[in-house]
């Protein structure tokens, strides 16, 4: 048993600029007392703002050099060397109870330090989504030669051998650690889901400066954007009803997939649209819910696959928590989630993704009172509080093992 606060490494694969899911779970294990130290990376001379609240080390690399590694990842050991090195000097250098690392391919590296130090630290693995679906997804990945040397279905492969190492997997979604404890037979007690689901921050004082008229119906995309996330079935039916929709507007705003730019840049000055469509490349994340208060429909046309079906994306419960009605594809997690609210129309085809936008423009009012009761009904029966405690009960358990 632990008698003192329990030391946690947490290992992430990336920069911190933070990751929303990883400064979430950082802030209730702090508050519950636990000490935290993250090892993650530091991308070439980007500056990062301090934090007294918890030890970052972080690894200096170049981008582009850890893109090269990370390609070859699924067959040549060189990423996972990289890691294990790091993560064996911090165990070598603190005394920890728990390894906590985000995503598939980072278990190879925590069990080989592990092993390698004959360490009794516990293991979780956080997986954000079904990693060999999504890297198969990847433009990078696609084409004969990339996809020849990149090896990506390698991945499916090591996925069932991988998680046999962690103690605890945690994952998205129910459905999701009900499909990874069938692929790797592994008992459903070792799986635990832990939704996406973040505190709604207060609205901050900012001018969206944007200029939409009373008359306008506004609906709202927020997130990547490309192929793999809808885009272009979205501009596909817009274009369909913006003949019968003349006050349709269309606000994306997030970064393009490079391999998608030239296509989605058509689209945008398609003619027939150009003028109602608002694309902003970037915004700090903090204001998202100034644009998602001029928008009175959110959208969420995720392609339906095993990534998109893992779970629940966290812009979908922010959708939620504001009120927002919300157009969404038919991927399993977010359907449930959004049906058992009534607070979204779900589509299967371009023609009903169509028919969802007439709908929502014809009868703005009623849709928008939807959205406000789902919100109701949302903070009735989503208690982050016990959402919180039950992830911490979980972590005890294991650490008391």
């Amino acid at each position: 048993m632990i008698e003192r606060s329990p030391k946690v490494l947490i290992v992430l694969d990336n920069d911190f600029a933070p990751d929303i899911r990883v400064d979430n779970e950082i802030k209730i294990l702090q508050h519950a007392g636990y000490e935290i130290t993250l090892l993650c990376f530091a991308f070439n001379s980007k500056v990062y703002s301090q934090n007294e609240a918890y030890t970052i080390i972080r690894v200096p690399i170049k981008k582009s050099y850890k893109n090269r590694l990370f390609f070859f990842a699924s067959w040549l050991p060189l990423y996972t060397n990289l890691w294990s090195k790091h993560i064996i000097n911090e165990l070598n250098n603190g005394d920890f109870d728990l390894i906590y690392a985000h995503d598939l391919y980072m278990i190879a590296p925590v069990h080989r330090s592990l092993e390698k130090l004959k360490s009794k630290a516990k293991f979780i693995i956080d997986l954000h989504e079904h990693f060999p679906a999504a890297i198969e997804s990847y433009s990078w990945t696609n084409g004969f030669l990339r996809r020849m040397l990149s090896q990506p279905r390698i991945w499916y492969t090591r996925e069932k051998k991988d998680l046999q190492h962690p103690d605890l997997c945690i994952t998205l979604s129910d459905t999701f650690s009900n499909r990874l404890s069938e692929i790797a037979k592994r008992s459903i007690d070792d799986y635990y889901a832990f939704p996406n689901i973040t505190p709604l921050k207060p609205l901050v004082d900012f001018n969206t400066q944007l200029d939409y008229n009373q008359s306008d119906v506004v609906f709202l995309y927020y997130g990547a954007i490309g192929d793999r996330r809808g885009i272009f079935d979205l501009f596909e039916a817009f274009l369909e009803v913006i003949e019968k929709c003349p006050n349709a507007k269309l606000l994306l705003i997030g970064p393009v997939d490079k391999s998608d730019k030239s296509k989605f840049e058509n689209y945008l000055n398609n003619p027939k649209i150009a003028s109602n469509v608002k694309y902003i490349p970037w915004i700090e994340s903090k204001y998202w819910q100034n644009f998602a208060e001029e928008s009175h429909f959110c959208l969420a046309p995720f392609l339906v696959n095993p990534q998109h079906n893992s779970g629940v994306a966290n812009k979908i419960y922010q959708y939620l928590q504001a009120g927002k009605f919300t157009i969404a594809s038919n991927c399993t997690p977010q359907q449930i989630l959004l049906e058992s609210y009534d607070g979204g129309i779900i589509f299967k085809n371009q023609k009903e993704f169509a028919q969802a936008l007439e709908k929502c423009y014809f009868n703005k009012e009623t849709y928008i009172l939807k959205g406000e009761n789902a919100k109701v009904k949302f903070n009735q029966r989503d208690d982050y509080q016990e959402n919180m405690n039950s992830y911490l009960d979980r972590i005890q358990q294991l650490l008391l093992k």
